[in-house]
């Protein structure tokens, strides 16, 4: 367990690229499973870190929608992954930055926690994962954790004309991080998003990665929980409907201390 806590970590949805994969399109406002695909990543991330902002240079309104606070390159001409960092870590209010590509909705969900325990493990400066494709270790650079004091660094870099992610991060102590798990990291196109699996599957796979299947995580809850609201809600017979200020209450139900699934089954009958 690393002694970086998640508070002390802002975490960035990088959303400020060409799409070109996509035919130019802004992939992040992509749909998948009925969200746009950096809504899928946000609320992943927001699972991990203490705050979070998106990276984006056009459709700004949409990404605000989302509920977090939205940037733009400070560079111009879309100038690539390190003007997000940059932009990220010049508002960057933590000690540390981490940052997830849009296009990403199933990174694994102890992400940023395995990053933080190499990092400090091996006294490094930034953390980014790795994968094992056709036999060779594959750096995932963009799924990276640093240190927000890098900013300066990374200012005179781009400055300097430059742009490869590899040959900034060559400049400092690096640790990569290995993840069994490399389709966790696939990056969505437009065939895959159309032949993507249904939305239970990933509600359930959480459940199962986060505990052990016993209940629903957090995400997949809220969307349970969101969907059997505005269900009730908008049936003129339910009794919300009825009576929209009631809350549900323990005394008033007669349930234990836990009110779960089991519980509230049995006192509906």
């Amino acid at each position: 367990m690393s002694a970086i806590t998640t508070d002390q970590i802002t975490g960035l949805v990088l959303a400020g690229g060409r799409g070109s994969r996509m035919g130019g399109v802004d992939k992040g406002l992509q749909n998948h499973l009925g969200m746009p695909l950096a809504l899928h990543a946000l609320m992943r991330l927001q699972l991990q870190v203490g705050s979070s902002m998106i990276n984006a240079n056009r459709n700004l309104g949409a990404y605000e929608s989302m509920g977090v606070p939205v940037w733009p390159d400070a560079v111009p001409d879309f100038a690539g992954p390190l003007a997000g960092f940059l932009t990220g870590l010049e508002r960057c209010e933590t000690p540390y930055l981490v940052t997830v590509p849009c296009d990403t909705p199933n990174f694994p969900l102890d992400l940023v926690e395995r990053l933080a325990t190499a990092l400090e493990s091996a006294d490094a400066e930034i953390a980014m994962a790795s994968t094992m494709e056709e036999g060779k270790l594959q750096v995932q650079p963009v799924f990276c954790l640093m240190k927000s004091g890098l900013m300066e660094s990374l200012v005179r870099f781009i400055q300097g004309g430059q742009r490869k992610i590899d040959r900034w991060t060559g400049q400092h102590r690096c640790v990569e991080v290995p993840f069994d798990d490399a389709a966790a990291f696939f990056n969505a196109n437009k065939k895959w998003l159309t032949a993507a699996a249904p939305l239970w599957y990933y509600i359930m796979k959480e459940a199962e990665v986060m505990h052990h299947g016993h209940h629903l995580g957090e995400v997949g809850g809220r969307i349970v929980a969101e969907t059997m609201v505005g269900l009730a809600w908008y049936d003129h017979y339910s009794y919300l409907f009825q009576v929209p200020r009631w809350t549900p209450a323990e005394e008033k139900l007669g349930l234990g201390a836990t009110l779960d699934m089991l519980e509230l089954a049995k006192f509906v009958g």
